[in-house]
């Protein structure tokens, strides 16, 4: 049985995650602003300790939500994977695109999205 099938499977609660805001500089000023990336990065390293406690607190995954100044809503599912421990699986919700699988490596892609769109980022953990 792999994530979405146990998931749909068992009741879940959602229990909201309290994340850090994002940075006041906007992501193109990391490459001309020391100050303004090392802000950026602190706020990925925030983000990447949240997620790691929820799902080290039993959370079967985490939906992050972002909004693109463009209005588009930015949906990603991270999930502990079945096949690899440590690992982690993370799509699309909009269409179940694939974004990455491996150990860090999916986070990463996560965290890469979110440093790309300066606007508060929301988090639910289902448990």
């Amino acid at each position: 049985m792999d994530t979405a099938e146990r998931a749909a499977a068992t009741p879940m609660e959602e229990v909201p995650v309290g994340l850090p805001e994002p940075p006041a500089a906007d992501i193109s000023e990391c490459f001309f602003d020391e100050a303004a990336d090392e802000a950026w990065d602190t706020y990925l390293a925030a983000l990447d300790r949240a997620f790691e406690g929820a799902l080290a607190g039993g959370a079967l995954g985490l939906l992050v939500r972002a909004q693109r100044p463009s209005g588009t809503l930015l949906e990603t599912l991270v999930t502990p994977s079945l096949e690899t421990r440590g690992a982690w699986r993370v799509s699309r919700v909009a269409d179940g695109t694939p974004l990455g699988h491996g150990e860090g490596l999916a986070k990463a892609q996560v965290l890469e999205e979110l440093r790309a769109i300066p606007a508060p980022v929301t988090a639910t953990a289902f448990v």
